[in-house]
């Protein structure tokens, strides 16, 4: 696999972001 665990982090930031509107701390 080559996506690291911040890399997933990262996306999943991202969608949490769109889908509640607020950004995760």
């Amino acid at each position: 696999m080559g996506a690291s665990q911040e890399e997933i982090i990262s996306g999943l930031a991202e969608i949490i972001e769109e889908v509640t509107g607020i950004e995760p701390s």
